[in-house]
């Protein structure tokens, strides 16, 4: 994704779809109760939903949510998550709160006293240290594997049980309100603009007025959505994340 795209500023809320509904009509000239397009809105909503189901899948901004720390293995059923991208540790909880019982191994477990001057060892000190860090070579903190067909998230930790875990994810979206970004919302708006254009065009170009000072303009339809068509998808497929986390 472009670089100024990620900062791109949500909008209060998403739009409906009758709003991106009001918004196509004014696009192709419809003026309520004198100029109608030949689709109604029924058909013109469903236009809309068929590009939302093809620009979701670019979608790729991040929600956080936490969830209770129930085990190596929790189940998110439910929770509309498309894939997890990365997790963290609750907030204000750290690597090194909770049980010391819980500890794989500390610097202070590692000390022991001189037998005879009662005074702690050195040599015992560095001994734990250079344990501490091949654990920390060996075992690593908070690695997870997303299993996207049965919704399970399985993470391996190397110190202490966290209360609870925090989750970046991608989101499922099954509505065109569910999109609050403006930048997503506007390239919704061009792909359903187009799709209606090339609809338009098919039907339009069924029928020919002769004898008439007017025309159809079932041709500028085609090559429009043609051309907006293939510039949208280029643009998607050259600005789209491939740097996605590996799912089973």
């Amino acid at each position: 994704m472009p670089e100024n795209v990620n900062n791109a500023q949500p909008s209060r809320r998403g739009l409906t779809e009758y709003q991106y509904l009001q918004y196509l009509k004014r696009r192709m000239g419809a003026i309520k109760d004198i100029i109608e397009l030949e689709f109604s809105d029924d058909y013109i909503i469903e236009i809309i939903r068929d590009a939302f189901d093809e620009l979701k899948h670019y979608i790729t901004d991040t929600r956080l949510m936490e969830i209770p720390f129930t085990g190596s293995r929790m189940s998110l059923k439910g929770k509309g998550i498309l894939s997890v991208v990365s997790v963290m540790r609750g907030q204000g909880q750290s690597a090194l709160q909770g049980d010391l019982e819980n500890f794989m191994y500390t610097p202070v477990l590692g000390l022991s006293k001189n037998p005879v001057q009662g005074l702690i060892s050195v040599q015992s000190y560095a001994q734990s240290r250079l344990a501490i860090q091949n654990q920390n070579m060996i075992s690593q903190d908070l690695v997870f594997d997303w299993d996207s067909d049965n919704e399970i998230l399985s993470v391996n930790l190397n110190a202490v049980r966290p209360t609870s875990l925090m989750i970046s994810y991608i989101p499922v979206y099954n509505d065109v309100s569910e999109i609050k970004s403006v930048y997503w919302q506007n390239l919704l708006k061009r792909l359903s603009l187009a799709y209606l254009k090339e609809s338009l065009s098919h039907l339009r170009g069924k029928y020919t007025l002769n004898s008439s000072q007017y025309d159809l303009d079932a041709d500028t339809l085609a090559q429009q959505a043609a051309s907006e068509l293939a510039e949208i998808r280029q643009y998607l497929d050259e600005n789209s994340d491939i740097c996605m986390p590996i799912q089973a």
